[in-house]
């Protein structure tokens, strides 16, 4: 069974996307994915919403998508999550709360 696997650059990837097209991209670590998807959006400027398995893996990409878009205007926001148990009764941080009714006011 072959694969249809090739190695292209960031902004082929970036022009592909901002035509409207699908692609599937594998194989990306660490900031490579924040410089893709700030190249995704000095062609399109429309709002990227990224979902990542954990709040670490998030912030470290917030940060690095914030690096990358130091010459774009590219607002990055980061809606944390509460850090709640289902069979706790604790409430969540006041700074929790505020970053995610910011990111709700700005959307």
């Amino acid at each position: 069974m072959e694969q249809n696997q090739e190695l292209i650059r960031a902004s082929d990837v970036a022009d592909i996307v901002a035509h409207g097209r699908c692609i599937e991209v594998c194989g990306m670590s660490g900031s490579e994915r924040a410089y893709l998807l700030a190249a995704i959006h000095s062609r399109r400027r429309i709002p990227l919403l990224v979902v990542v398995a954990s709040m670490e893996e998030g912030q470290r990409l917030a940060d690095d998508l914030r690096f990358f878009s130091l010459r774009q205007d590219l607002p990055v926001l980061f809606f944390p999550a509460y850090h709640l148990l289902p069979f706790k009764f604790l409430s969540y941080h006041n700074e929790t709360a505020s970053e995610r009714i910011r990111c709700s006011i700005v959307c």
